[in-house]
């Protein structure tokens, strides 16, 4: 590809620096994430934004932001164990303040079917208990990436925050710059809980239709791409 790559390969031939061009589908919306409903505003606030929980092998779940979480005898309440030293890119600790006011704010949105504002409660910095309107087994499922609005955001954001005119997170890449009309760009953070990373960033390429960014892809402008579809496959 195109990208700015080093030379220099750690052990399991990956290669350290360079920007990852990425084709991507134009933002369909503000980048509000609690009120997002296209991959081409998932994509820019995921970039940044973590969840509780992460995917594992299969159908599983793996630790995210959260270290690990249980239930009770009944599954009407959930308890979260906060990861500790996850650092948020515009300085500070993620706390259980953070997650107990990232849910409130889903409570009478994307999560209202599960839970009300004041159902999560800080019992510490790093526990947050969580009581359902009912019980679920599956619940923790609802605070990973297969339901894209349940992102963590700082206890600072209110209904109606737009990502890119409050940039924060605690991924690996921070957001840099935003233009709707061509590109979000992000740079590496550091103090990711997950290890230093191995780009320097990541940019996002945004077009219309899934021909331009294949053409994108093909002519070398882009290393990778979001997704496309099944009959442009032959491309």
């Amino acid at each position: 590809g195109g990208s700015t790559a080093t030379s220099e390969a750690p052990a399991g031939g990956f290669k350290k620096g360079g920007t990852l061009r990425i084709a991507a589908q134009r933002p369909g919306s503000p980048l509000d994430p609690v009120a997002m409903d296209n991959i081409g505003s998932y994509s820019p606030v995921v970039m940044s934004f973590e969840y509780l929980c992460g995917i594992g092998e299969g159908f599983e779940l793996a630790p995210m932001l959260a270290e690990e979480w249980s239930p009770n005898a009944d599954g009407s309440v959930w308890t979260f164990k906060i990861r500790k030293g996850v650092k948020w890119h515009q300085g500070g600790d993620l706390t259980a303040a953070d997650v107990v006011a990232s849910l409130d704010r889903l409570a009478p949105t994307n999560l209202q079917a599960y839970i009300d504002a004041g159902s999560s409660v800080a019992t510490d910095d790093y526990t947050v208990e969580v009581s359902l309107k009912a019980p679920d087994g599956q619940f923790p499922y609802l605070v990973s990436p297969y339901n894209p609005q349940a992102v963590m955001t700082p206890v600072d954001y209110a209904l109606g925050t737009l990502f890119d005119q409050k940039p924060n997170g605690t991924s690996a890449f921070k957001l840099d710059s935003y233009d709707v009309a061509t590109s979000a760009k992000y740079g590496r953070f550091d103090e990711w809980w997950g290890g230093a990373p191995i780009l320097d960033g990541v940019e996002l390429l945004f077009s219309d239709d899934n021909a331009t960014q294949i053409n994108g892809l093909l002519g070398d402008q882009a290393d990778a791409i979001i997704q496309f579809g099944v009959s442009d496959a032959d491309a």
